[in-house]
């Protein structure tokens, strides 16, 4: 069936009809929509009338059918949701809501079918229908099994509890519903029911058998190859999956469920956790393994899978969750105490997962299955090359029958993946037309209208950038703001220059912000942390000049708005952007905001208590937000231009399925759309530039960061920086490279001045990341010589991605570095048991030879330290030494972070750091000047500095300190402790444990621990600490009620 051009026109006018109402233009100013318009419904409703008749008759497969009719279903879906936002026909809702919900769910958009189907109450559903309307929204609404539908029609009725009762005991005990009843009930409906009726229950029967053919009870069998005995938990008990999504029977129906390993690319909110549950459900049933592993680079994301796996697994209390802490220490897992019949899946950070296997070498054979999520990072500078380190790792010990599933959203080439993880044996899952809801994209340009000029936004088609499907007119007017004492210049929102084409301080985005929070979330992204921190600023100026901002906390929970508020102000202080904007409902979502407080307004977002969120590059990072408008400025991230496929993978985060049925992503950039055609202008330039971005087709493919090591890299006016020579020079110089490296930078500087930030950022970048393959290779350096080490080097670089990617000569040249690199760490660390020591650090070896000669000559003093903050304070000469970051080298006396630091590591709030500096006067370059810390420079040096640096660092210490001394010496505790404190900011025991367990701010882990300690409750464990917590639940939801929501969820999950 086949939408003509007309019909096509059609819907684009109810849609503009419908955006219009959406964003709030004046009636005056909409389109008019033709009368014509109303035949679209005809299309589909033969298009759900004829797909349903085609499943009754099972002549041909469910999929056969889904893509012969998913045009125009999606096609008919669009209409019924246009039509009803257009509001065309009064009156009318429930009817467009309830057919809409059919087409979507037909079409496969199953969020969209409930978003849809949930604004229905079927206790006053009435259409006519004689209750087949009410059966059909209860089995929509997944109610039908236990949901009272009652018709007056005696027959009807009949069928209807008939039918009712099968489901029932379908859902209990798997028997399958008879297709006799259901062949009835639609005969006696054809024999004299209405034409509407005759429609209902041909969507009804149709979706009924769906249910039945897509729910967990009949494919989980056939997809993991088990017993539905076997399975009975999982199915019937349990809270995993009910009904499987298209793209996790992709899965099934490859083999993926029943054990075989692959590549997937699955698009963002598609059901990808669920379907990471049911790899490591079917893994545990079958007896393949007893332990799974899930590897995500980004601790939030990993706190979101353990969260979600925990859910998933309530129904099994042999199958357990453990998310590794971040610091890197030895520590006790609790695999080791469970008994044979009890499972774990362990959740780790790519740099914890390769620190533990390197000092708990049994546990890669105990591994049985391993999921790699975000599996398209391998080539970002930092974090990429220990990912795909730690993969080579897994690969060179992992027999080739155990699981290796690597996953992502954005993965192109796929398949080169899949043949360097898993060979031939390995399944490739890349469907790009899997759609998990609608996206529209949208640019914003100005137009003038009665001789003013206002914002529109054009949107355009998706797959066609040329083709303008609808505008939104007269949508940001220009409106004058009030002036503040002494003033005269006159200040405008929008704040836009005409002459130089140009808009400040993000006005356009801050006003969709503003406008467009009453219909969902809005979210703003900025490349830099310092963008999003201007807008905040930019709100709150605003307000003072007498612009309504109110309308961000009048769609917001006041209350929820005021505890996340008061977590701010007691970690924080009042005086500061971030409690302002707060109270104002304008939050900021980015690594310069602390842990606890990203959790709260994460989960006030998903809960619908803000609607307004500022957010940088941490959007991408795999944490899930209810996202209806994505607001986009611009195209980069500082200098640099973000890739497309990190635009793909923004973008996927727009409408997320089961909230809404649409994604809209408002591009904020002006004055290009309107001049797109002037080929040779700025404006020109910039429009193709968008359309490369929105085409997924040009998303780049996945490579490896350790490549790029000898590949040539090429900036601007093709000036070429040969790495591979670097590098050399680095390792064959050694104490000669600084001064080689100070005078060719000034060189640049004098012959390339445009080029010499860049070209000093990428070598930096390069230099500091070797310390990684440094550390990687010394676990495997464990022979005197080279020559007797070589083999095995070779052998492990070709597991490498690189490796596996790289051209013959680029293979030759890995080779040579890798060599390189491998002869020096043999050269300088002479000592085998001394390469095993630095393997267990992350350090490069000239910082290990530093720490290991520095702690030779004061060893005596170091082990007599019996606290942590005389141990901080003597070994922070070294950490000093040792620092490689940005802040640290701006900051005026770098003696100033160990006061600092011992503040933090006992529990002191940032505000009260922050006090304590200003009022020490500690001060920092910035822009040329020394300036007196603030609340951000806190910030960073306690989660980044202290946090994350020092504590890398500690551990290094220890772990030479430890090869020293004997097991049980007391000075290996004290680093432990020291460790654990720097890393929280909070005092070792019981707050930190509390921490880990989940309430994972500063100030709230204190909260309880203080409830503990006073009531001399002795908390040791996790286990002992949940039990606990659970006796003593009403005092501790006590402490809990004036904070965030998401805290007490957290005590609550513990029942």
């Amino acid at each position: 069936m086949l939408v003509e051009s007309n019909s096509k026109y059609l819907l684009k006018k109810a849609r503009a009809k419908a955006k219009m109402i959406e964003y709030n233009v004046p009636e005056e100013l909409h389109i008019k929509v033709e009368k014509t318009a109303e035949d679209l419904f005809l299309i589909a409703v033969a298009a759900i009338g004829n797909m349903s008749v085609d499943i009754l008759s099972k002549e041909k497969g469910i999929e056969e059918i889904t893509n012969k009719y998913k045009s125009v279903l999606e096609f008919s879906s669009k209409y019924f949701d246009s039509y009803l936002n257009a509001q065309l026909d009064e009156g009318a809702d429930d009817y467009y809501l309830l057919l809409g919900a059919v087409a979507y769910f037909l079409c496969d958009y199953i969020g969209s079918s409930k978003v849809l189907i949930n604004k229905l109450d079927i206790r006053y559903l009435n259409l006519g229908a004689n209750s087949i309307e009410n059966a059909l929204a209860a089995l929509l609404q997944d109610k039908f099994e236990r949901c009272k539908v009652v018709s007056l029609h005696k027959e009807y009725n009949y069928y209807l509890e008939l039918l009712q009762r099968e489901f029932q005991v379908f859902f209990k005990t798997g028997k399958y519903p008879s297709d006799y009843n259901i062949k009835a009930f639609r005969k006696m409906i054809y024999g004299g029911g209405t034409d509407l009726e005759l429609l209902l229950v041909d969507a009804f029967c149709a979706i009924y058998y769906l249910k039945t053919y897509n729910s967990a009870i009949n494919l989980l069998p056939k997809y993991t190859r088990l017993n539905i005995k076997i399975l009975h938990d999982v199915v019937f008990n349990g809270c995993l999956i009910k009904e499987l999504w298209p793209s996790q029977k992709q899965l099934g129906e490859k083999g993926i469920f029943a054990g075989k390993s692959g590549v997937i690319q699955m698009p963002t909110s598609s059901g990808k956790t669920k379907s990471i549950s049911i790899i490591i459900a079917s893994a545990f049933l079958s007896e393949r393994t007893s332990l799974g592993i899930v590897v995500a680079p980004f601790r939030a994301l990993c706190r979101e899978i353990s969260n979600d796996l925990e859910n998933d697994f309530k129904f099994n209390k042999n199958v357990h969750i453990d998310e590794l802490s971040d610091v890197l220490q030895k520590e006790e897992l609790s695999i080791d105490k469970y008994s044979a019949n009890e499972k774990a899946v362990i959740i780790a950070t790519p740099e914890k997962l390769i620190y533990l296997l390197r000092q708990r070498t049994d546990l890669i054979e105990k591994i049985g299955l391993i999921v790699f999520d975000e599996g398209h990072l391998f080539d970002e500078p930092g974090r990429g090359i220990v990912y795909e380190l730690l993969i080579s790792t897994i690969k060179e010990y992992l027999p080739l029958d155990i699981q290796k599933i690597l996953i992502s959203a954005i993965i192109p080439n796929a398949k080169e993946l899949n043949d360097w993880l898993n060979g031939e044996s390995g399944i490739v899952i890349s469907d790009n037309t899997i759609k998990s809801t609608e996206k529209t994209i949208a640019f914003t340009d100005w137009s003038k209208s009665e001789q003013k000029s206002f914002g529109y936004l054009y949107f355009i088609n998706p797959e066609n950038p040329e083709e303008e499907e609808f505008y939104v007119p007269r949508l940001i007017p220009i409106t004058e703001l009030g002036k503040l004492s002494n003033e005269r210049k006159i200040r405008i929102f929008p704040e836009v220059d005409f002459k130089k084409s140009k808009v400040l301080n993000n006005d356009i985005a801050i006003y969709y912000g503003l406008t467009l929070c009453k219909n969902g979330g809005v979210v703003i992204f900025c490349g830099k942390k310092d963008t999003a921190n201007s807008i905040l600023k930019r709100i709150l100026v605003l307000e003072s000049r007498g612009y309504n901002i109110g309308s961000l906390l009048e769609n917001a929970s006041l209350e929820e708005v005021g505890r996340i508020s008061k977590l701010i102000e007691e970690n924080y202080g009042k005086e500061n952007d971030y409690f302002l904007s707060a109270n104002r409902a304008a939050f900021v979502h980015h690594s310069g905001i602390s842990n606890g407080i990203k959790i709260a307004i994460e989960s006030a977002m998903k809960k619908g208590y803000i609607n307004f969120l500022i957010c940088t590059s941490t959007l991408a990072q795999g944490v899930n937000l209810p996202i209806r408008y994505l607001v986009i400025s611009n195209m980069y991230q500082g200098k640099d231009q973000i890739r497309v496929r990190d635009f793909q993978n923004l973008i996927g985060r727009a409408g997320r399925s089961g909230l809404f049925t649409e994604g809209s992503i408002l591009l904020t950039e002006t004055f290009v759309y309107n001049k797109r055609n002037s080929y040779y202008s700025k404006a020109g330039y910039k429009w193709r530039e968008y359309k490369h971005f929105i085409d997924n087709n040009n998303s780049e493919a996945c490579s490896s960061r350790i490549l790029f090591l000898v590949k040539p890299c090429t900036f601007k006016n093709n000036y070429t920086l040969d790495m591979k020579k670097i590098i050399n020079s680095y390792y064959s110089t050694n104490d000669l490279f600084p001064q080689k490296y100070k005078n060719y930078l000034q060189k640049i500087k004098i012959e390339h001045p445009q080029l010499y930030n860049d070209i000093k950022f990428v070598i930096d970048q390069t230099l500091s990341s070797l310390g990684a393959i440094e550390s990687f290779l010394m676990s495997y350096l464990q022979e005197n010589t080279w020559v007797e080490c070589e083999d095995r080097i070779h052998s492990v670089l070709k597991n490498t991605l690189a490796y596996h990617l790289a051209t013959l000569e680029e293979k030759e040249s890995l080779i040579e570095i890798f060599d390189v690199i491998g002869k020096y760490c043999i050269e300088n660390v002479r000592d085998t048991y001394e390469r095993y020591v630095y393997s267990r650090s992350l350090l490069s070896v000239k910082k290990m030879l530093y720490i290991q000669s520095w702690v030779n000559e004061n060893l005596d003093e170091i082990i007599v330290c019996d606290s942590t903050d005389m141990l901080l304070s003597y070994v922070f000469m070294v950490i000093e030494k040792v620092y490689d970051n940005k802040i640290v080298n701006n900051i005026e006396f770098v003696e100033c972070i160990l006061n600092i630091g011992l503040m933090w590591k006992n529990g002191n709030s940032y505000f009260d750091i922050l006090t304590y500096s200003q009022k020490e006067e500690f001060q920092i370059l910035k822009r040329g000047k020394l300036r007196n810390f603030d609340l951000d420079d806190i910030i960073k040096i306690c989660d980044s500095v202290l946090s994350y640096d020092s504590t890398v660092i500690i551990s290094a210490i220890g772990e030479v300190v430890s090869s020293k001394v004997e097991e049980l010496h007391q000075i290996n505790k004290v680093f432990r402790q020291l460790n654990n404190e720097l890393k929280y900011g909070l005092e070792y025991g019981t707050a930190i444990i509390l921490y880990d367990l989940g309430f994972s701010d500063r100030v709230i882990s204190q909260k309880i621990s203080e409830f503990f300690t006073s009531n001399k409750i002795n908390i040791f464990s996790k286990e002992n600490a949940k039990k606990q917590l659970i006796k003593h639940y009403d005092f501790i939801e006590q402490i809990l009620d004036d904070y965030p929501s998401v805290f007490k969820d957290r005590l609550f999950n513990l029942l």
